[in-house]
């Protein structure tokens, strides 16, 4: 045990008489080693005590917390971490997935190159390929995560466990202008029912695209992300059809359905919905991202429903997108609360949609004029631009 130790952890110099007298108390056997060592032997009686701390903190016991200053200056060691965090925003996008009943998976960053024979979006030249002499058919860096994704799903499906939620922390390897470039993504898999059958509540429905673009959406609030913008076209190889989030030229997450052909050529007879969320990207959108903190309003909101058939191609968003251009000042929220198809009642090709409008102002009281002026400018709005007919 070091004397220096004892002074910088009990805060105070003790002196080495008195050190080694409450030692001595102890039944604790000591040996000199030179003016600032000694060896200590705790004893039979003392079988917890085994390290250098542990004999200090048998000093203070018997020394007494009373007898030690409150010193005037403290002393503490800062942390620093560079943000955005990668570990951080990675973990709490994994925390989140597994709260919400997904398992987490593991694939191999070696894969088959034949798994991508015939995608002509995949060009074979950008494989980074391995010479792997213990399995020759694993013979390159997995270009994208999509494909051992769905060897989990196909895994889990041959042995009864159709209902799947599973999610990935991975990379993929790409050749790119005479270099190799390395992409970390995080991976979502969805199929089968939504939820699991119980007891209680039984004939969940079948897992859509609208799971897994829920999933797209918290994630990117989970980051702390309010504003994106959405793309249906996507590119991805895997894909029939889906979205895109992303913010300028960043794209963010990738969702969608996966194709059928490539479904068939994995064995996987059931629809499989599929999220990629590209972590270099997310970082990037949220790097010097600042969060506000605002009172409360104390005055009351209003609320005032509308049912509006438009044309079956025309989105909630667009509405959205109309009446937020209308008004800026009293208008907080629109939510979409019914969807509504009969070609007898609202006609072929049309919708009728049931949304509620949320009103409220921090200054004062709202009054009934107020808002009705405002919803009658929605209303115009919505009529010229989006050619939408209001059920009164």
């Amino acid at each position: 045990m070091r004397y220096k130790k004892v002074e910088d952890v009990i805060g105070i110099d003790i002196s080495k008489d008195k050190i080694q007298q409450i030692l001595s108390c102890l039944g604790m056997t000591i040996k000199t080693l030179d003016d600032a060592t000694i060896m200590v032997n705790p004893g039979t009686n003392k079988h917890d005590v085994t390290r250098e701390i542990d004999i200090i903190e048998e000093i203070l016991r018997i020394y007494g917390l009373n007898n030690i200053p409150v010193h005037s200056n403290i002393k503490s060691t800062l942390t620093y971490t560079q943000q955005p965090d990668k570990n951080t925003v990675k973990e709490s996008i994994c925390q989140f997935l597994s709260s919400n009943h997904f398992h987490e998976m593991m694939g191999l960053s070696l894969i088959e190159s034949k798994h991508f024979a015939g995608i002509k979006e995949m060009d074979p030249s950008s494989f980074v390929y391995i010479n792997n002499t213990s399995n020759v058919h694993l013979d390159i860096l997995r270009p994208d995560l999509l494909i051992s994704g769905l060897q989990s799903v196909a895994y889990n499906a041959n042995r009864q466990q159709n209902n799947v939620k599973m999610y990935e922390h991975g990379k993929s390897y790409i050749k790119k202008n005479g270099g190799f470039e390395e992409k970390e993504c995080i991976t979502v898999f969805i199929s089968g029912k939504n939820q699991e059958d119980t007891w209680y509540s039984k004939d969940k429905e079948d897992a859509s695209f609208y799971d897994i673009k829920h999933i797209g959406l918290s994630v990117l609030q989970k980051t702390g992300l309010h504003t994106w913008q959405e793309n249906y076209e996507t590119k991805h190889f895997g894909l029939e059809y889906g979205m895109i989030f992303h913010r300028g030229d960043l794209e963010l997450i990738t969702t969608g359905k996966v194709s059928p052909a490539l479904l068939k050529k994995a064995g996987i007879k059931q629809n499989v919905y599929y999220a990629q969320i590209d972590l270099t990207n997310i970082l990037k959108a949220i790097d010097g991202l600042k969060f506000s903190v605002k009172e409360i309003s104390r005055f009351p909101s209003m609320k005032r429903d509308l049912a509006i058939i438009a044309d079956s191609k025309t989105t909630f968003k667009e509405m959205v997108d109309v009446a937020r251009r209308t008004d800026k000042k009293i208008l907080k929220n629109i939510r979409l609360f019914d969807v509504f198809t009969d070609k007898n009642k609202v006609g072929e090709g049309k919708k009728s949609y049931a949304l509620s409008f949320y009103f409220e102002n921090t200054e004062k009281t709202l009054s009934d004029k107020d808002v009705d002026t405002v919803m009658e400018q929605i209303i115009t709005s919505l009529e010229k631009q989006l050619s939408v007919f209001i059920r009164k």
